[in-house]
């Protein structure tokens, strides 16, 4: 019994040193108590034992990075044209970058001033707001690219987008 307390003593001692002496983070401590564990259970085949006295690693709350207000002006200042609309949906609908990516014209209720968000993080669908403000902008853009379309759809060099056979693929893959 006396050993048991000796070995717990040991142990709650180095797991403080790291965190006083070390410095290390509570990832750290929780790896080097695993691995003294694993250790004494199947090596040493001594348990362990209760082992909770020793000073934890405290872990860093993680802040989020925001812009003040002056910051974004300023930003903003800085960029024109898809750039301006792109951080404006970032901004002002809280979009991530990969919903911005994936943004189709579809999924923009003008009338509503919502955006229809699909497969956002966790794979959810969600609604969002559309500023007022960018109503303007994003109609002058679905207008620009409806424009660059009906050019391409006259040239006749432009072959339109290659898809993959998908009914082609289901059938042979049947």
């Amino acid at each position: 019994m006396v050993s048991d307390i000796r070995v717990n003593w040991v142990v709650e001692q180095l797991l403080t040193f790291l965190t006083v002496e070390r410095n290390v983070s509570a990832a750290i401590q929780k790896l080097a108590l695993n691995a003294l564990a694993f250790l004494y259970n199947r090596f040493l085949e001594t348990p362990l034992g209760d082992v909770h006295s020793y000073r934890r690693s405290k872990v860093p709350p993680k802040l989020p990075v925001v812009l003040s207000r002056t910051d974004v002006a300023k930003l903003w200042t800085q960029l024109n044209g898809v750039p301006f609309l792109i951080t404006s949906l970032l901004y002002g609908s809280g979009l991530r970058r990969i919903e911005v990516a994936r943004l189709r014209v579809k999924d923009i209720d003008f009338d509503h001033l919502q955006i229809q968000v699909w497969n956002g993080k966790g794979y959810r669908h969600r609604l969002t707001t559309l500023a007022p403000e960018l109503l303007p902008r994003l109609k002058n853009q679905v207008e620009r690219v409806r424009l660059h379309l009906r050019e391409d759809g006259l040239n006749e060099q432009f072959a339109g987008v290659w898809m993959l056979a998908a009914p082609f693929l289901r059938h042979a893959l049947a």
